[in-house]
């Protein structure tokens, strides 16, 4: 498997500064609606919150159909904190079908 880069960043970041604030990596399921339940996969996100998380989500979905299962997804994804990180948030990797 080799993993896709992304660049998908958070539209409101300040792109200039060097972010140090707290953030975390998010492990999200791929969420698609009916009748393309059968397809999914795993998101990984770097994000200082759950808001912005869902922002980088609703930013990189392309069906506007199920954006309102992004909230919940995120929700019960798995996350870790990032102690003393600057990374800036943004989409690290996925596998999606």
């Amino acid at each position: 498997m080799q993993s896709i880069k992304h660049t998908t960043q958070n539209p409101n970041a300040e792109s200039t500064s060097v972010d140090c604030t707290q953030k975390f990596i998010f492990i999200v399921e791929w969420w698609k609606d009916f009748p393309e339940s059968e397809y999914g996969g795993i998101i990984t996100i770097i994000a200082s919150t759950d808001e912005e998380c869902i922002e980088i989500l609703t930013s990189f979905n392309r069906n506007a159909r199920d954006s309102h299962l992004i909230p919940d997804k995120v929700k019960h994804a798995k996350k870790f904190e990032l102690k003393n990180s600057t990374e800036k948030s943004r989409i690290v990797d996925s596998f999606t079908t």
